[in-house]
């Protein structure tokens, strides 16, 4: 029952499988597992030996069908595919030689013919295979670890071999084979014998029976009968949990708060394949779906101190999944196919959130195919009701991120908040990506340069205003990459039509069209362009940004001491200056933007210390 031990296993559909990835469910087969062979032709009927010690088998229709197999010790093993009808009966043909059947098998791309079912009973000599060693061996010779074998079973006297069908079809990329029989022994059909180390037997042990616990509590959770001793017992297993797959030590600290950065590959497939994360699913939900009139609780009710202990049990059981899914895709793909359960209960303090923000960071496939609108409005909802900073970061992990190719033509993406993260913390790679990213951002600003319209339809589309400005927003991003974001947005979306410069000043004038009076709340630029109100509600989060930032250097103690910020302060100061001739800012609005301009220049920096300009 070990990843070695099992060597023929069977799925959900009863196909007998060859896993190049080695699974542990408890809905499979294991060794000592009874199955029977049901054959179908002319006659249909479960197969069945003479004897003891006369190895021929027989079919008998009377001994019982598929939905009601019989339970006498001789009667086994095999049931015919439907899938691969034509084959199977070209193979139990009498005048079939074994060529034939290789050259059938071969040419039918590996199908197989027959598949095993499981039966209950667990002591049916159809089980039993035979070792035949691939090295000539003396007949009482023990088998050696290490060594590799062929298998023959007794039964039907023929020899296990591989194919290359797939059975886990659905998924992206198959890993489960289907394993058959054939009379013809190939020498490149061999499995080596493993010994399993002592550690995985009681990982195993483990896991199998704290889905067993798990699976009661679901039980009575559903029922609304679990006792506060269960209740107690279940909570100090899901912290048990959590240290086992984080493989930590419980040293009495705080088990939400542990964390790893080496997680345990072999226990993380155990919380899967045992089931562990079906039924910490079945926890999270059990308590909301009571089989009687009403629930145990209501989602709402987790606010109350009185449903603390229930509230406890929910956050150990998000953390068990953000462990277990911890840079591993097999399991984060399972735990995303429960996501519009996770969703469902963000918001209630019990880190639903936390788990889908770490379940999508930096993957791609994950955010594209369960990232809709219906989940930003919720971040969005959650963060005019509490104005926590959290939401913002998780939707910065929902929103802007950059995808790349490395030399083995491997797609990779991440955000670019962490990228730049990374970058910050002298990461080779990150910081050769952000760099390649912000001399791309140049080199497209310089192909819009001066309205070159070729290039401005086809990266408008892109890299639309939004996007540029929550990047020249962000504060977690380097400021030669925000200095490269303005740029790019002057270039890119405001000096380009129907943008025109506006005459602040005309000299000469008709006499009558000298006002008699004027305020500065009157004045406005004399042009015939109706569309300049519509293009400045567009850009006045744009122009927000740059009051807001330059108002910010003005208060700061040493403005330009950092020469990175310096050149996002000179591209700020670019932006605006092409923002007030197209004219986008009011006389009033301008007067504003002049006094923080002013502010900027009357900054006195101080001269270095004569020792210093020595040096």
């Amino acid at each position: 029952r070990g990843e070695e031990e099992c060597l023929l296993v069977i799925n959900g559909r009863a196909e007998l499988i060859y896993s190049s990835s080695p699974v542990r469910m408890a809905d499979h087969l294991h060794i000592g597992d009874i199955v029977s062979l049901y054959a179908e032709g002319s006659v249909n009927g479960f197969i069945s030996t003479l004897g003891l010690v006369d190895d021929r088998c027989v079919v008998q229709p009377e001994a019982g069908d598929l939905t009601n197999p019989p339970k006498k010790f001789r009667d086994c093993l095999f049931k015919k595919n439907p899938e691969f009808k034509d084959t199977t009966a070209e193979i139990e043909g009498e005048n079939a030689t074994d060529t034939v059947r290789s050259k059938r098998k071969h040419q039918a791309a590996e199908k197989i013919g027959f598949v095993l079912i499981s039966v209950p009973h667990g002591n049916d000599i159809a089980s039993l295979f035979e070792l035949d060693a691939t090295t000539l061996q003396r007949s009482d010779c023990l088998v050696p670890r290490n060594s590799y074998v062929r298998l023959r079973n007794l039964c039907t006297n023929t020899w296990v071999t591989s194919t290359n069908v797939p059975i886990d079809v659905e998924e992206e990329r198959p890993v489960m084979l289907k394993i058959g029989t054939t009379s013809t022994r190939e020498d490149k059909e061999a499995f080596s014998i493993v010994s399993v180390p002592l550690s995985e037997v009681r990982d195993l042990d483990y896991a199998n029976d704290a889905n067993k616990v798990l699976e009661f509590s679901v039980r009575t959770l559903k029922d609304g009968t679990i006792t506060q001793n269960e209740r107690r017992f279940l909570t100090k297993l899901l912290e048990d949990l959590v240290f086992f797959v984080c493989v930590e030590p419980n040293n009495g600290q705080d088990v939400l708060s542990v964390v790893t950065s080496t997680p345990n590959r072999e226990r993380q497939k155990l919380m899967r394949e045992q089931n562990i994360l079906a039924q910490i699913f079945g926890i999270l939900t059990a308590p909301f779906e009571h089989s009687g009139d009403e629930p145990i609780l209501k989602l709402s009710d987790l606010i109350d101190n009185r449903n603390s202990h229930f509230k406890y049990i929910m956050r150990l059981c998000y953390r068990v999944l953000r462990h277990s899914q911890q840079d591993y895709r097999k399991n984060q793909e399972y735990i995303a196919k429960k996501f519009s359960i996770m969703q469902s209960q963000i918001g209630y303090e019990i880190l639903a959130e936390d788990t889908i923000t770490a379940l999508l960071h930096n993957n791609r496939k994950l955010l594209e195919k369960h990232i809709t609108a219906k989940e930003i409005e919720t971040f969005v909802n959650l963060l005019r009701r509490n104005r926590e900073p959290r939401f913002l970061d998780y939707l910065s992990d929902l929103c802007v991120w950059l995808y790349w190719i490395d030399n083995n033509k491997e797609p990779h993406g991440k955000s670019i908040r962490h990228l730049a993260q990374d970058a910050k913390g002298n990461h080779k790679d990150d910081v050769e990506r952000i760099t390649y990213y912000r001399c791309q951002l140049d080199l497209f600003a310089k192909m819009c340069l001066d309205r070159q319209y070729l290039a401005i339809n086809q990266i408008s589309s892109q890299l639309p205003v939004d996007l540029i400005l929550r990047c020249m927003f962000d504060e977690c991003l380097p400021y030669n990459l925000r200095a490269s974001f303005c740029r790019l947005m002057l270039h890119l979306h405001v000096d380009r039509d129907p943008q025109e410069s506006v005459v602040p000043i005309r000299y000469a004038r008709l006499w009558n069209e000298i006002p008699s009076k004027i305020t500065l709340t009157d004045f406005v630029y004399e042009s015939t362009d109706r569309s300049r109100e519509e293009m400045k509600k567009r850009f006045m989060p744009t122009m927000v940004f740059v009051e807001e930032y330059l108002k910010e250097v003005v208060s700061q103690t040493f403005p330009f001491g950092e020469e990175d910020k310096n050149e996002l302060t000179l591209e700020v100061v670019n932006l605006a200056r092409n923002l007030v001739y197209f004219g986008f800012y009011s006389f009033r609005e301008l007067l504003g933007l002049t006094r923080t301009l002013l502010a900027i220049l009357d900054i006195i920096i101080q001269p270095p210390p004569f020792i210093n300009r020595l040096g």
